[in-house]
Parts: C-alpha cells; sequence; structure tokens
C-alpha cells in the first residue's frame, strides 16, 4: 500500500511491484504475513478507494512479482496482475503456484532486517546496477541506521537516530524518509548525508486512539473496519474472479 502511494501519486497506469522477503513489518497484531488469498482482496479494495484522489485516477493495473520457487536464489518471478478498475485478479495456473509458494519462502514470516535482505538480493540479483528502490517500514529503517551510524560524529556531534532532525522533526517522528546505502563497504557519513525528510507521524498515542473512533462511528463507510471474502485460485486453466466483499463492524485490522 505504502509503495503505490509512493509510486504511482502521478498517475502511471501499470506500477509493478516486486514483494520480497525480509521486509516485513514488525510487532503488533495485522503486521503478520497473510496469505495473498486474504491480503490481495484487501489491497483491492485500498486501490479502489485511492483511485477516487486524483492524483491516481489512472492507476489500471499492479502487477505484483512473486519468486516462483521457495528457495533462494529467487532469480524466476512469476506475475500476478490484478485489474484494479474492475477488482479482477489474473489466477493462471503459474499464478496459483506462486500464490502457494509465497507462504514457504524463508523470510517473509521472520521480522524484517535490513542486512539480511541486502544479502539476500545481492545473490538473487547479481548483476543489477543502478539505485534499487526498497519500502520498508520505518522502524526497520531506524534499527538500520542506528545499529551503523549511532555514535559516529557528523557535524561535530555523535549522531542519534532517535534524535537526529531534518526539517526541524526528528525523522523519529517521520513516515516516508529515506536514505541511501551502498551495497559494498558501508560509510557511516554518507549514509546520514543521504537521509531525505518524509512527512510528520502523527503518532499513536491519543491521536491514533480518536482516528480509530472515528473510523467505527463511520461503519460501513471506513475501509479500516471491512473485511472481504478470501480469494479461491483456480487450479486449472486461466480464469478472472472478481473479490466479494462483505463488511465486519467489530474490529479494526491494519495492514
Amino acid at each position: 500500500m505504502t509503495a503505490v502511494l509512493l509510486y504511482a501519486h502521478q498517475d502511471p497506469s501499470t506500477l509493478t511491484l516486486r514483494i520480497c522477503p525480509h521486509l516485513k513489518e514488525t510487532g503488533w497484531e495485522g503486521n503478520k504475513a497473510y496469505p495473498l488469498s486474504h491480503s490481495i482482496p484487501v489491497f483491492l479494495r485500498f486501490i479502489q478507494s485511492l483511485r477516487d484522489q486524483p492524483s491516481y485516477r489512472g492507476l489500471r493495473t499492479i502487477i505484483l512479482s512473486i519468486p516462483a520457487s521457495a528457495e533462494a536464489p529467487h532469480t524466476s518471478w512469476t506475475d500476478i496482475p490484478l485489474t484494479i478498475s474492475e477488482g479482477i485478479v489474473d489466477d493462471n495456473p503459474s499464478s496459483c503456484k506462486a500464490w502457494s509458494i509465497i507462504d514457504r519462502i524463508k523470510g517473509y514470516d521472520a521480522d524484517g532486517d535490513l542486512p539480511t535482505f541486502m544479502k539476500w538480493f545481492r545473490i538473487s540479483f547479481p548483476t543489477q546496477q543502478g539505485l534499487v528502490h526498497v519500502v520498508a517500514h520505518s522502524g526497520i529503517m531506524k534499527t538500520y541506521v542506528g545499529k551503523t551510524c549511532n555514535g559516529h560524529i557528523y557535524k561535530g556531534e555523535p549522531f542519534d537516530v532517535k534524535t537526529f532532525r531534518l526539517q526541524g522533526t526528528p525523522i523519529d517522528h517521520q513516515n516516508c524518509w529515506t536514505f541511501t546505502v551502498p551495497y559494498g563497504k558501508v560509510n557511516e557519513y554518507h549514509i546520514i548525508k543521504s537521509i531525505q525528510p518524509g512527512y510528520p507521524n502523527p503518532g499513536k498515542g491519543a491521536d491514533l486512539k480518536g482516528a480509530q473512533e472515528s473510523e467505527r462511528a463511520l461503519g460501513e463507510k471506513s475501509l479500516c473496519l471491512k473485511e472481504v471474502a478470501p480469494l479461491a485460485c483456480s487450479k486449472g486453466g486461466r480464469q478472472a474472479r472478481r473479490t466479494k466483499r462483505r463488511s465486519h463492524r467489530n474490529r479494526s485490522r491494519r495492514r
């Protein structure tokens, strides 16, 4: 969802997302690796709602690229196209196989870890050159930057990721901040210098509680309070299935 918000903002018609291991969000209920049969319908509902916003109205197709085998290195990938306007998932036989494989891939269930991800990426894409855009949870990013850079002298003071500020706000209180790290030898100074600001994070205290209460009051109109029926992937020929929807008023699960 975050990747779509960031990379489909200027109305592309198609966006391809490679679903990689070792990047899963840590902690809190709802952050586990849900089966594709459950997460894809929720994802489609999110995309269909997002297309009501002017900057995303041109988006028609999302392609999820999934490893074609359970064992690394993952050099072969299967594409699962999602037709957004019709809520249709392409469940051809190769896609169905990917649905079952992804649940067995090491690193999708474990909490994310950027050094492990980078080692996996170098093995799976040994010839990759240039800048690679990776979308990961802010907590995973802060852990990596903290372990790598904390204590390094930057602008005359020891660096601390928890207090480092950009545009007047600590990055610990921001979403969608970024940094760049090389595949090879890590230079702490260049990592710190590469950090770019994101957007203020409203927090998870009273503000979040108030937002959740507002969602519950909205009932049927609240995206987070709705659930969808899981998809059944056909094992036969090429088929397309519409997502079926049902509301669920009594609990909210964030993904």
